[in-house]
């Protein structure tokens, strides 16, 4: 061994150690350390949605079928499979998906995604509208990083859509107006601008079909408002139009001419009243109850009874 080699077989052991590289002679570990600072933990990539609202479609249904595209800038989605797991791949940070529907998150292209919900919300009135916040996790991204813009937390909003009951008057008939058929049958001739709506005539027809029953017997939702065919509010639910809490009284429904009462079967908490025969007696000696258009307590039974032969007018509801 040459003089001196043993001085720099010394040295470069201490430097393998970490204890003696001094003079500007760089060790192994502050080389690794320097590595490490240098790693992203984030990436310059972009994630945008093309919406972030999904409404409700078909009222009262819970359908939200928009379809949202999810697009990648920057980086490319990790996986070739096209369905992305909640838990693996992205979590729900806030919010909870209403029962009945499913989120879905399917890759189409290796930067494109698109995201929607499948299925009916069990509940869906406009009560049950909410914003979820969603988080595309690292392992959705080929380079294993979130963006560092944020982009990755993304809101959606869910808007549940209540149309309204309309109210509405159909023409005078006698008492005999043929029974419940009879009744919706004349209702759904006299107003049908509503698509894909039901048409009912609002009177009681018998003990088991009660203008307080409706909502039971005929799927009435009794959570949304009740309008007249302008959209002016008459009352904020079914409870409210039955108890006569209405916003305004019913005189845009009426000619005057021809009146303001109406045939409606019920006494003044919606049970039934006298219904000519089951409203198939157009007979002097039988009796139907009248309805008022003013606002109030009582107003189902506010003209009293009127001869079933005389002339009544029918008040109708459309829904959906």
């Amino acid at each position: 061994m040459k003089q001196g080699s043993g001085k720099w077989f010394l040295l470069g052991v201490l430097c393998y150690l970490g204890t003696g590289c001094g003079g500007g002679t760089p060790d192994e570990s502050n080389g690794m350390e320097s590595i490490e600072e240098n790693t992203p933990s984030q990436s310059s990539a972009t994630l945008t949605l093309s919406a972030d609202t999904f409404t409700e479609t078909q009222t009262h249904n819970g359908l939200l079928d928009l379809v949202v595209k999810v697009l990648l800038v920057g980086d490319q989605f990790s996986v070739p499979e096209t369905t992305f797991l909640e838990g693996t791949h992205y979590i729900l940070e806030e919010g909870k998906v209403p029962d009945g529907l499913t989120l879905g998150l399917t890759r189409l292209q290796a930067a494109a995604a698109v995201l929607g919900f499948q299925g009916n919300a069990l509940n869906h009135g406009a009560s049950e509208s909410r914003v979820l916040k969603i988080r595309f996790l690292p392992a959705i991204f080929k380079s294993g990083l979130s963006p560092a813009d944020g982009s990755d937390l993304k809101t959606l909003n869910l808007q549940f859509v209540d149309t309204p009951i309309v109210l509405y008057r159909a023409a005078g008939w006698q008492g005999n107006l043929g029974g419940r058929s009879g009744v919706d049958s004349k209702c759904r001739g006299w107003y049908g601008t509503m698509a894909n709506a039901t048409h009912r005539g609002f009177i009681s027809i018998d003990a088991t079909d009660e203008i307080r029953d409706m909502p039971v017997n005929y799927g009435i939702p009794v959570d949304v408002p009740v309008v007249d065919p302008s959209g002016t509010l008459i009352a904020n639910s079914w409870f409210d139009l039955l108890s006569g809490a209405l916003a305004a009284d019913l005189s845009s429904l009426f000619d005057p001419p021809q009146g303001f009462s109406w045939w409606s079967g019920s006494n003044a908490d919606g049970s039934l009243g006298d219904n000519c025969s089951g409203w198939t007696s157009n007979s002097s000696v039988d009796n139907g109850s009248m309805g008022t258009h003013l606002v109030g307590n009582g107003w189902l039974a506010g003209e009293g009874v009127l001869s079933c032969d005389g002339g009544g007018l029918l008040l109708c509801i459309s829904y959906q």
